[in-house]
Formats: structure tokens, C-alpha cells, sequence
């Protein structure tokens, strides 16, 4: 098969590696007790553009915005300046810049994260993950409520139609259109909110042109005003489709009606709701929250099968959330990546604060860099600096064996065998060019200007280190100056993605002296500690061989990455035979980021190794407190207890937490309800027991409806029966109790025969 080379973004990713290196001096380091061999003292250094430079202050909004709130001329990014008005380069950014370098080199966390929870919906052909999991399932429409005084979100069930926008404009009078980018959901409320009086209504078929030319006949709300039903209109924004049928066949909302008194609690439903309100439109979430109707809530829409909701959300096909979130992904490769017991070089040497466990202070301090020769500082054209988010799994996502395109049901979408790219990080190129597709050269609300200073400008600044281990100190002077490697150049400040900021950093001098006061080694005997001591413990064949810093060095290459394609694809195109983001991941095959090629080759993505052990300075020295009090409350993962050496007992606790967390969820809250009521402890009062019979009830229906995973259908069954334990069959002996406590005995007899439980009731 032969694939496309079409995939290319400015960004690409150093692989992720499931290695992190604790330096074994982790243990002792502080800023007020001296390394017998540590070394404080000061660099001085010099710093040249190659291409042209924006190390940004301020945005500045320019000219006037439109009647509509829109800016009418793009942002400019204005050059950093001191006091005096004189262009800087502030301590911030090449902290920033070096930092990073150090990470990947040294096989830092990939812990700084945002953790976002995607979701989906594909259905560019029949035999997409959405289609097979969603499409096929039961659409039910939810108001989604938050009780105050349970402290979680409910559901009313409610019946749905077809509200066509024509005869909705006709009755009320409103302006309804369907045309996104003019009218989103937020805004057709606005003209009718939810707290508006409800509107009669019957439903009968319309007889309308369908999407495909032939005449069909749509269900919809009808006589409006006049009719035996109630319902509230429900908008949703633009509706995907052929421009000829925007204004009749698909120019419609809904109406929901007949709500349900049954209010369903589920137990995953606060987490639902919240991850609902994360992906999707910012501006619509915030008008429904403040906005919801009175006594009903929020309008849903959810995809149901045997029972279980698949997806929930906006619209009638909702989106549906990928299995994990990018956190969870990333730590499927380092299980350390947030582990407050490991201190990785980068935090030992720039500091690290720590919301349990030490925050230590930096030991190493940047100055502001002066501008020595400037060369002119020029505006750029008006340019995009917008990039895809994580949700573009054909490029953040380690995709199948290196190909250029995989088929569909091999695309990778944060699943359990998922692994993230990496550490992301832009090429530097020897040429800048403002990137302003076609269809947005209108759109100057979301162009941006860089204040740009032109290649061949040079600045000049200090660094002060205190009390660095030498090859600590062979670290930083590597990450400067990438090891004496001529044709790598850093990447700085605004304007990466189109070329900007290529820099190349020299040493001018390097002072340093010992506790003893004694003047130190020269700089290339440092840096040859730093190699020697990553090569001693990388558990690879070499170190400068390792997949890490072979994308690394090969990213810094200036004159090697003239040409790549390094620029970014349009959201959509026109014409078919161009690469766009929408298109990479429609159809049966999925066109994906592929690897990076250097001097002709390309380069692997795949460790050689299996160890992961990450040093030796675990529970010693001034961490000892630290490991200490992590066993005392139980935080300590089974990975981190069995580097730490950990008791038995100490990894009984994380096995078991760690093997709550893989339950299903209706295992769980059985587990919590279990543990809520005290079973094994106290004898709960039967007030207590009583406000858990909605909980009870609810995991009760979830058993019923699907097969639900787990042990703990028989242990459930007989905390039902037993009134000493829950409330559920303990009831009043009278006759208005009687149907109540008849239905909950049919239930739990239902659930004897589903799952061959030994029956007590």
C-alpha cells in the first residue's frame, strides 16, 4: 500500500520515554548545607538570532471592534522592554527554554500536563468506534439538574420532537437562523430563554424535501400554541450539511415535554456532567448553567444501550468521551510522571513546589538579557499562531509501526494501550514566514502581528549557580550549548511555528569555585561528568543513541530541517486533494503525523530497554521524612512502594486501592455505599441507613438493566435483605407501605435469577 507523506505540522514530538532519572544525590540537596564537591559561581554567555525574534511583553488589541465585539485588526505582540524603553530578553524565558532542554535530556517527568478528557464522535463511515458504539443505541432526552442539598447532578427523563425554526419564527414572532457563525445556541435562548411559559403543541408529520432530494416526512411539533401537549424549546447550534438544505430540512431545534417525576441519580453522574461541561462550547456551558430552566435544569441529550448511557450531551448525536484523559494516558508510560518522592535533575537544579512532600528553591538564577546590537525591529504581516489541541489523534498519539496512514480500526484514541508522542517540541528552521490561510485573510479577530528583530541581533546576560554537584553543573552548561554541537540552535519566544526564534547560545566564560573556595575544572570537564554519569545509568546500550535526544539534536538542526514541511495544514479544504486537519481522520484509512527524518532516514521511536528503575536515593537522607509520612497515610502507589521498599502491609494498601480503581463503576459505589455504612464497625441509625435507599435503588436498576462486571452482586444482594445493615426492606408494617416494600422484594428476586444469587428474601 503505498501512504501519503500529507500529515505535517510546524510541531513535532521527542518520544516519551518510560525511564525517569533520579540523580542519586537527590536525597542531600539544599541551599544551606554545601556538597563537599559543590560548585557556586557564574556564566556568562552571549545570544544570537538566527531568524528573526519576538520574546513578547505585552498584547496590544489595535484598532477599533466592530458592532458585533470583534477586534477589527489583529493583536500585536510587542517586543519585552525594560524601564528605559531598551528591548529584553527576560530571565523567564531562557529559564524556560533551558529547562526544558534539561528535561528531556536527562529523562525528566512528563508531569506538567494539562489534564484534559476528550471526546468524539467520527462518523465518516459506517465502522467508526462512534458508529459501532453509539449510533446504534436509544437517543433519550435528559434535564439535567444539580441538587443542592444531595450535593449532585440528576436526571428527569422527557420526551423529544422536531421543532422547525420556520413555524417556531411564525408563532413567537423570534428570528431564529441556522447559521452558526451568526446565531450559535447561546443566542437563539437569548430570544427565548428556558424560564419562558412552556408552548402547546401537537406532533404530526411535515412533509419536507430530505438531505438526499426525495420527499420525506418528519415527526415535529405542530399547531403551535394550540395544541394538548407542553413543551420548552431546546436550541442547538449550526447543523452540518449541504448550504442548499440549511434553511428547510435542517434548519430545526427540538422541543422537549412530558418530563418524568422519576429523578435518576447515577453514580458516575457528577463525573459525567463535569467532563459534559469540559467539551463543549465554553460560551453555551456558561449561559445554561446561569440560565437553566427554573425547576427542570439543563436540556440533554443521551445515548443509552441495555441501560447504560453511552454519551452525553448537547445535541442528539452527543459527543462520547474517549476511554481515558490525556493524564492518564501519559502516566500508561511513566507511572512516576506526578510522583512527589521523585525529584528529577531538572527540579533538583530550577526548583519544584510540591503540594505534598518538599518544594525546593532553585539553584540556579537567571539575569534579564541586554540587547548589545540590535538590528531593527520590523511588524510582521498579519499571521495565525493558533495550533490543534491533543485531540488530533493522528499527531499526539504514537500511532501503528511508523506508517504514514493506518487503517480505522488501528487508530490509536486514548485507550489502555495508548502512549502519548511526547514531549512536544518545534524544529528550528533557518527561514520565518507568516502563515495566513486563505479563508481567514477576512478574519482579523484572530490574526496576530509580531514586533519582529531582525536575524544577527546579539544579547548578553549571566547566570549564577550556588552549590551545584559538578556534573550538575556539566548539565547546564550542555543544555546551553547543546554539548558543543555547531548545527543545533534553541528555539525562543513568540512565532516558533512559523520559523521564528532561532537562537544559538555561546559561553563566554565560565567561573566556578569549590566549598573550599578553590577555583574548579574548565567547562569541558563538567560537561564530560554530565555524559559520563547519564551514560553510566541510562539503561539503554548509550545514552546520546537513546531515541531522546537523537529527536533532540535532530529538531535543533538548523540547516537539516530547510525544506520540511514544518507548516501548518488547513482546518479544511476545497480542493480533496489537499491534507487537512478534518480530512487526516475521515474515512477507512486515517492519515497520521509520520516519523521524523534525518539525514535521510528515519528516525526510531522505540526504546531498547525494559528497566524503569529510576535511581537509588529513595527514602534516604532529608527524603526519609518525606517516604515516612507517605506510608503513614497510605499515598504510596505499588510502584512507588516497591522502589521505596515499602512493607508488605504498605503495598497491601496500594494493591488495594490500585484494584478499586480498575472496578467498574457500579462496583465502586457498591464499595463506597458499603463503606458508608459501616458495615464491619459501628451499627449505622436507620436514618443514616434510609437516605441511602435512592443510592441503593439506583445501583439496583444499573444491575438489572446490563450485565454490570464485578463479585459484588451477592454481597449487594444480602446488604439489600439485611435490615440491620441498609434500610431498603426495612419499612413501616402498613398498608401505604406495602406496594413499595412488594416492588423492592420483586426486584431483588429479579436480581437473584439474573445472577444466580442464593436468595434471602
Amino acid at each position: 500500500m503505498e501512504y501519503r507523506k500529507d500529515v505535517h505540522a510546524p510541531y513535532h514530538f521527542v518520544p516519551l520515554s518510560k525511564w525517569n532519572f533520579m540523580p542519586s544525590w537527590a536525597n542531600l540537596v539544599s541551599h544551606d548545607v554545601p556538597f563537599e564537591d559543590g560548585l557556586s559561581g557564574v556564566i556568562t554567555y552571549s545570544l544570537k538570532n538566527k531568524t528573526p525574534l519576538c520574546v513578547g511583553g505585552h498584547q496590544v488589541e489595535q484598532g477599533k471592534k466592530d458592532v458585533h465585539g470583534k477586534r477589527t485588526q489583529p493583536t500585536l505582540v510587542q517586543w519585552a522592554r525594560d524601564p528605559l524603553g531598551n528591548p529584553v530578553i527576560p530571565s523567564t524565558s531562557l529559564k524556560g527554554m533551558i529547562r526544558n532542554v534539561l528535561e528531556i535530556a536527562t529523562f525528566g517527568k512528563f508531569g506538567s500536563i494539562d489534564d484534559h478528557h476528550y471526546s468524539f464522535r467520527d462518523i465518516s463511515n459506517a465502522e467508526t468506534r462512534y458508529a459501532r458504539e453509539v449510533r446504534e443505541s436509544d437517543t433519550q432526552a435528559y434535564w439535567l439538574k444539580f441538587d443542592a442539598e444531595l450535593k449532585r447532578w440528576t436526571l428527569r427523563r422527557a420526551s423529544h420532537t422536531v421543532l422547525f425554526h420556520d413555524e417556531f419564527n411564525k408563532h413567537t414572532k423570534c428570528k431564529i437562523v441556522n447559521e452558526s457563525h451568526k446565531q450559535p445556541a447561546e443566542e437563539k435562548y437569548q430570544k427565548w430563554p428556558l424560564k419562558n411559559d412552556a408552548i402547546s403543541f401537537d406532533v404530526a408529520e411535515r412533509r419536507i424535501e430530505g438531505t438526499k432530494g426525495k420527499m420525506v416526512k418528519v415527526a415535529r411539533a405542530a399547531a403551535l400554541g394550540d395544541g394538548k401537549l407542553h413543551g420548552y424549546p431546546v436550541f442547538t447550534s449550526f447543523r452540518p450539511g449541504s448550504k442548499k438544505y440549511t434553511s428547510t430540512r435542517l434548519n430545526f431545534s427540538y422541543l422537549f415535554y412530558g418530563e418524568e417525576q422519576t429523578v435518576v441519580s447515577l453514580p458516575d453522574l457528577n463525573r459525567m456532567a463535569n467532563k459534559l461541561f469540559d467539551n463543549h462550547s465554553e460560551s453555551l456551558v456558561s449561559y445554561l448553567k446561569k440560565n437553566p430552566h427554573p425547576q427542570l435544569g439543563i436540556p440533554v441529550f443521551a445515548k443509552e444501550k441495555q441501560g447504560k448511557i453511552l454519551a452525553l450531551g448537547f445535541a442528539q448525536m452527543p459527543r462520547k468521551l474517549y476511554d481515558k484523559s490525556v493524564k492518564t494516558v501519559a502516566h500508561q508510560t511513566q507511572k512516576l510522571a506526578e510522583s512527589a518522592h521523585v525529584f528529577d535533575m531538572a527540579e533538583l537544579m530550577f526548583g519544584t513546589i510540591r503540594e505534598k512532600g518538599f518544594s525546593l528553591k532553585s539553584r540556579v538564577f537567571f539575569s534579564d538579557l541586554s540587547c548589545d546590537d540590535n538590528k531593527g525591529i520590523s511588524t510582521s504581516s498579519p499571521a495565525i499562531l493558533g495550533e490543534p489541541k491533543a485531540s488530533f489523534l493522528a499527531g499526539y498519539l504514537e500511532q501503528n509501526g511508523g506508517k504514514q496512514a493506518v487503517v480505522y480500526n488501528e487508530l490509536s484514541q486514548y485507550e489502555a494501550n495508548s502512549t502519548l508522542k511526547g514531549w512536544k517540541y518545534y524544529p528550528a528552521r533557518p527561514t520565518f514566514k507568516a502563515h495566513l490561510p486563505q479563508d481567514l485573510k477576512n478574519k482579523p479577530a484572530v490574526q496576530t502581528q509580531l514586533e519582529l528583530m531582525q536575524a544577527g541581533s546579539k544579547f548578553s546576560g549571566r547566570i549564577v549557580f550556588h552549590n551545584l554537584k559538578p556534573e550538575e553543573l556539566g548539565a547546564l552548561l550542555w543544555a546551553l550549548e547543546w554539548g558543543g554541537c555547531e548545527e543545533a540552535h534553541h528555539i525562543l519566544g513568540h512565532g516558533k511555528p512559523l520559523g521564528a526564534g532561532a537562537v544559538k547560545v555561546s559561553v563566554e566564560q565560565c567561573k566556578a569555585k569549590s566549598a573550599r573556595g578553590e577555583m574548579a575544572e574548565n567547562s569541558q570537564a563538567y560537561i564530560a561528568k554530565f555524559k559520563s554519569m547519564m551514560e553510566e545509568h541510562y539503561p539503554g546500550k548509550q545514552w546520546e543513541e537513546s531515541p531522546q535526544l537523537q529527536h533532540l539534536l535532530a529538531f535543533a538542526n538548523l540547516a537539516e530541517n530547510e525544506g520540511k514541511p514544518l507548516s501548518y495544514m488547513p482546518l479544511q479544504s476545497k480542493d480533496y486533494s489537499v491534507t487537512t486537519y478534518t480530512s487526516a481522520l475521515k474515512g477507512r484509512e486515517k492519515q497520521v503525523l509520520p516519523d521524523w527524518r534525518h539525514k535521510g532516514k528515519s528516525l526510531s521511536r522505540n526504546e531498547l530497554f525494559t528497566n524503569s528503575d529510576v535511581g537509588s536515593a529513595f527514602g534516604q537522607g532529608r527524603l526519609s521524612a518525606l517516604v515516612e509520612h507517605c506510608r503513614n497515610e497510605g499515598s504510596l502507589s505499588t510502584h512507588e512502594g516497591n522502589l521505596f521498599g515499602a512493607s508488605e502491609q504498605e503495598r497491601k494498601v496500594a494493591e488495594k486501592a490500585e484494584k478499586f480503581a480498575a472496578m467498574s463503576e457500579q462496583e465502586q459505589a457498591f464499595y463506597a455505599l458499603k463503606e458508608k455504612l459501616n458495615l464491619t464497625e459501628v451499627k449505622a441509625s436507620k436514618d443514616m441507613r434510609q437516605s441511602y435507599n435512592n443510592q441503593i435503588e439506583s445501583l439496583l436498576d444499573q444491575c438489572l438493566a446490563g450485565g454490570i462486571e464485578g463479585d459484588f452482586h451477592q454481597e449487594f444482594h444480602d446488604m439489600c435483605c439485611d435490615k440491620k445493615v441498609s434500610a431498603y426492606l426495612d419499612l413501616a408494617n402498613n398498608k401505604r407501605n406495602k406496594p413499595k416494600l412488594n416492588q423492592r422484594k420483586e426486584k431483588l428476586k429479579r436480581l437473584e435469577d439474573k445472577y444466580g444469587l442464593q436468595g434471602q428474601s
